[in-house]
């Protein structure tokens, strides 16, 4: 549905887990998806040139990076079994909490999520999101579970140096790099695929769909490509034909190999 109306989906998986909710893990994991069935997907999608990444541990921080970064102009999640989701837009946070403007941070609706309840610590009794709010507003303490909201393990490119972390373990940029492409299995590490950005879908591939005139294939560049960035600092690139890469940014320059990094949000 996604690429007949000329959009490009970026589907993003969660990679490891962290060590930061362990316990909530052990109790919610009744059946796992394993990476082989992830992979299934991730090789269907690589057909259709839709990009995949595999996060480093959970997809939501992935996500909400690659939004900040204009990589992801829109996030879809939790959308019911139509394919119907809610709109949130975090300019309105403010109204929907009945919180003032000028007592508002983004900060301190993070704080309020914790406070009533979230999985990185056990959840307080009778605290529910409007008490939250009113103790939040009343001091700027920050605590162990708003710490691990703010810093999370990421995968992003053309960094050359590693920071500091504190939720989640740092991998070396060539391991981190095959995780991203789901080459490897998130929890061994084996190898389990060999799919490289260079490697592109043939033009000639047929995929059946509902419209003979729907090809089913993305026509925007791949976000791993070379002239991505170039791509995205065009006014409206989604209206232009898309220009293939010659080499991705990955094998041109082998000096900036991706790493793990921390990225701190401010939105």
């Amino acid at each position: 549905m996604l690429l007949s109306k000329n959009v490009k989906p970026v589907l993003v998986f969660d990679g490891r887990h962290l060590p930061a909710k362990a316990m909530t893990e052990s109790k919610r994991r009744d059946v796992d998806i394993t990476h082989e069935m992830a992979l299934s997907l991730i090789r269907e999608c690589r057909a259709r040139n839709v990009d995949c990444i595999v996060a480093p541990y959970e997809a939501d921080s992935q996500l909400a990076y690659l939004n900040i970064k204009n990589i992801a102009h829109v996030v879809l999640f939790k959308m019911d079994l139509n394919g119907t989701g809610t709109l949130v837009e975090t300019a309105k946070l403010p109204l929907v909490m009945k919180c003032p403007i000028e007592q508002y941070s983004f900060d301190k609706f993070r704080q309020m999520c914790v406070m009533s309840g979230c999985d990185y610590l056990a959840s307080l009794p009778g605290i529910g999101l409007a008490k939250a709010r009113q103790f939040v507003t009343a001091t700027q303490d920050s605590n162990f579970a708003n710490s691990h909201f703010n810093k999370k393990v990421l995968y992003v490119a053309d960094v050359e140096k590693a920071l500091c972390v504190n939720a989640g373990e740092l991998l070396d940029p060539k391991v981190a790099f095959q995780l991203a492409l789901g080459n490897l299995d998130p929890f061994t590490l084996k190898k389990m695929d060999d799919w490289h950005p260079d490697h592109r879908p043939s033009e000639d591939i047929h995929i059946k769909t509902s419209n003979w005139n729907d090809k089913g294939i993305s026509s925007h560049p791949s976000m791993w490509s070379a002239d991505f960035q170039s791509y995205l600092d065009e006014p409206c690139p989604w209206q232009k034909k898309a220009k293939v890469s010659q080499i991705s940014a990955f094998t041109r320059q082998t000096r900036r190999v991706v790493n793990l990094v921390t990225y701190q949000s401010n939105h």
